[in-house]
């Protein structure tokens, strides 16, 4: 059974948006059971995951998440020079 999801991520801004998509660009799976594409949208990335079964899809999920996360928390760090 073939599992997909489209996550729409919002940042502040696109040049924020642009930057997310180039940092996960090297994270894109492949081959394997996952295959993935991240894409910016104006002040938004959207992350594409299609995976053979749920539970590839859902460890896809939370990598991204994660990477997602990271990058926030960077950005903010960044902007608010904490």
């Amino acid at each position: 059974m073939k599992a997909r999801i489209q996550l729409n991520v919002p940042f502040e801004s696109a040049t924020d948006a642009q930057a997310a998509c180039q940092a996960l660009a090297g994270e894109s799976f492949k081959g394997g059971r996952v295959v993935s594409e991240v894409k910016s949208r104006e002040n938004s990335i959207l992350i594409n995951i299609e995976a053979e079964d749920i539970v590839a899809l859902r460890a896809a999920v939370n990598s991204y998440l994660r990477h997602v996360q990271v990058i926030r928390s960077v950005n903010e760090v960044g902007t608010n020079g904490q």
